[in-house]
């Protein structure tokens, strides 16, 4: 198996009026067992400006490397987008997350009528968003955000599918849901269509116990939440990073795999 990891031995600080905010963070990207090519991306960015750090992961869609091309564009204006910003409001977590996502949007329209490009391409696209005191998760589409609280496995982004939708009015039950024929269909995606979208959004204090994962669901369609619950709990990020990818590729890896998982440094944490 090949998969990429950036910046795994480093930690990243940095400082605002409120507190001081050390984060570890691994990212995993592998193209599975079955996919010709990685059509999911990830990023990351802070900004000193406003005292805040961004993760990401984009799980793209399109024939002919167009959905390659779609989460790359997302993720790389997302991050461009969050690095120019110079102040925040009381509104961040809505208006300016929501701005971020539509120039996004902009940006995969723009990329569409440049290169000329007529069939169907789109983009899932999850944030987690470490500003001040406050940890915001932000979604389009099904790449899903987990908080991890020690014990339990907790989904803060809303998977936008039409299975969730038949799973919220109690039409189809879990068990249902989970091997649904529809269940990779999407409600809402950065698809380059000159029609607004938004964000389902969440904000949270920040606790430095939590650790947060950003999945495609090449991760979670593969493992499921109690698995990657023990491995949180027992490992090392680091460790879990293999143990995940692994279990992956042990179930079958039929799809792209993109994972990110986020943790407050710790004096003691081991590395290994």
């Amino acid at each position: 198996m090949v998969y990429s990891i950036y910046r795994e031995m480093c930690f990243f600080p940095f400082w605002n009026n409120l507190n001081v905010m050390k984060h570890f963070f691994v990212t995993c990207s592998d193209r599975g067992k079955v996919r010709q090519q990685n059509e999911d991306y990830a990023g990351h960015a802070d900004n000193a400006a406003i005292g805040a750090e961004l993760f990401c992961v984009a799980d793209g869609m399109g024939g002919h490397g167009a959905g390659d091309l779609a989460s790359r564009t997302a993720v790389d204006s997302l991050l461009h987008e969050f690095r120019t910003l110079t102040n925040y409001s009381q509104e961040f977590p809505n208006t300016t997350i929501n701005t971020l996502f539509a120039k996004a949007q902009q940006a995969l329209y723009t990329v569409k009528q440049t290169c000329n490009i007529n069939s169907i391409i789109g983009t899932t696209l999850s944030a987690v968003v470490v500003l001040g005191d406050a940890v915001i998760c932000a979604n389009i589409g099904d790449t899903r955000i987990y908080v991890f609280d020690g014990q339990n496995l907790v989904q803060k982004s809303q998977d936008h599918t039409i299975v969730n939708e038949l799973l919220a009015k109690n039409h189809i039950t879990p068990d249902q849901a989970r091997v649904h024929p529809q269940k990779n269909i999407l409600t809402r995606a950065i698809t380059g269509e000159e029609a607004e979208i938004h964000a389902y959004t969440q904000v949270d204090p920040l606790n430095n116990n939590h650790i947060y994962l950003i999945c495609s669901d090449g991760l979670y369609n593969m493992v499921d939440e109690e698995f990657i619950a023990t491995v949180l709990r027992q490992s090392s990020i680091f460790q879990a990073r293999d143990h995940l990818l692994q279990q992956a590729y042990a179930n079958g890896a039929t799809d792209n795999i993109t994972f990110q998982i986020i943790k407050p440094f710790d004096d003691e944490m081991t590395v290994s």
